[in-house]
Formats: C-alpha cells, sequence, structure tokens
C-alpha cells in the first residue's frame, strides 16, 4: 500500500498523466518574476532582435507535445523585465532594423524543452526544463558586454501543466535578473553612453 500511494501521488499531483498532456499557449500565461527596484533607468533604449530562426513560434515539448506563441515570451515577458533598466525597450525583427544613435541591442535564443526526473520523499516527478541565451553590447561594439546562458526548470509539485511552464518562465527571467544584477553591466552602459 504504501508503494501505491507514492504511485497515485505522482499521478495526482504532478503530470506524470500522458493523458493530461496539452499543448501550452504562452500567450495564455502570466509569468511573474520577482520585480526589481532601479534607483535610475539608463537613459537610452534597448532593442531586442527577435530573429524567428532563434526563438521560434512553437517548441516541441516532453509530454505536452508543443509550446505554442514562445516569441510572446520575448515581445512581453523580456521587455517588461528589461523596461526596468532601459528608458525604452523595443523589439526588431532583425539588427538592421535598429536605428542609429546610442541605443543597446540584444539578442536571444530558446535552444529547446526537454524533461528531467526527480525524486522527492520517494516519489518520482518530470519536471521541465528550457535552454535559452541572452546577450547584449552597444549597436557599435564587436563584443557583447553581457552575455547569458540560461537553464530553467519547473516546480517539481505543479498541479498543472499550464502552472508548471509559467513557473519555468518565471525561473529563465529570474535567473537572468540575477546574472544582470551580479555582472554591473546597468553601470558600465551608464558610463559608457554618449553625452547628450
Amino acid at each position: 500500500m504504501p508503494v501505491m500511494s507514492r504511485v497515485a501521488a505522482a499521478l495526482v499531483g504532478m503530470f506524470l498523466c500522458t493523458a493530461c498532456a496539452h499543448p501550452i499557449d504562452v500567450q495564455a500565461l502570466s509569468p511573474a518574476p520577482p520585480t526589481i527596484l532601479v534607483a535610475k533607468k539608463l537613459n537610452r533604449p534597448l532593442f531586442i532582435v527577435l530573429d524567428p530562426a532563434n526563438v521560434k513560434a512553437e517548441y516541441e515539448a516532453p509530454r505536452i507535445e508543443k509550446i505554442s506563441n514562445m516569441q510572446t515570451f520575448v515581445t512581453r515577458d523580456l521587455v517588461k523585465v528589461m523596461s526596468e533598466y532601459f528608458s525604452e525597450v523595443k523589439v526588431v525583427p532583425s539588427a538592421s532594423a535598429v536605428p542609429q544613435g546610442d541605443p543597446v541591442v540584444a539578442v536571444v535564443k530558446v535552444d529547446a524543452f526537454k524533461q528531467e526526473s526527480v525524486i522527492l520523499s520517494g516519489t518520482s516527478y518530470t519536471v521541465l526544463v528550457m535552454t535559452w541565451s541572452f546577450a547584449l553590447k552597444t549597436s557599435n561594439a564587436d563584443d557583447y558586454l553581457f552575455s547569458f546562458a540560461g537553464i530553467a526548470k519547473s516546480k517539481p509539485s505543479e498541479p498543472s501543466w499550464e502552472a508548471a511552464v509559467t513557473a519555468m518562465l518565471e525561473n529563465a527571467l529570474t535567473g537572468l535578473l540575477d546574472a544582470w544584477a551580479q555582472s554591473g553591466t546597468t553601470e558600465k552602459l551608464r558610463s559608457s553612453a554618449t553625452p547628450s
């Protein structure tokens, strides 16, 4: 009976049941990473390049068939978190669409989604894993001033697929913000800004 109880808990408490799987639309989710308090935003715009080759509209994902509208992660979620640092954040289709002046340019890539098994209190759970990257430089620079490679995971006991993907995206954004805060990139950009 203890073994059966653990199996039942796994099936009810998490998404090990393949029959429950269904596609997830990122546009319908509302990831909410921690709010960052910034005393003064950078007085320069950020342009995020959304290349469909780097961030596809749809991705195959284990157990949930696919994740759709993934580009919303860039156009909504990344724009929101980076707007805490920059005076303006816009998404453009290519680097050639970035205007002249003193802007900052970022590129994003979402590689893939996979699954991992974790065991908590003797019960096996499946978590979703997203690998992705974000890099940023001034428009006239040859090398990136900030480069981040992230591995974001869902929590092992989410009540639904939607909650699992939401948690994974929140963890992706939180990982980026943590790396950004530790890098000192804000002050580097502030000191390198062209005087107005």
